[in-house]
């Protein structure tokens, strides 16, 4: 997965999956890249750990 930041401010990806949360920083101004290994079909709640609960939002997995 690659998520980009656009602004000045580190924000993360933070999410739970099989009871084990991760979370990786997203640098100022650069695109992150990471793995995301998904276990089963859902929906996955992802936030920004700083900005919580107001920045986040969900992953469908088919």
């Amino acid at each position: 997965m690659a998520v980009q930041n656009k602004d000045g401010t580190l924000h993360t990806f933070t999410y739970t999956v099989g009871g084990t949360t991760y979370s990786h920083d997203l640098t100022p101004g650069a695109t992150t890249k990471f793995l995301v290994r998904l276990d089963a079909a859902g929906i996955v709640a992802y936030v920004c750990k700083p900005h919580a609960p107001g920045m986040g939002g969900t992953l469908a997995v088919a």
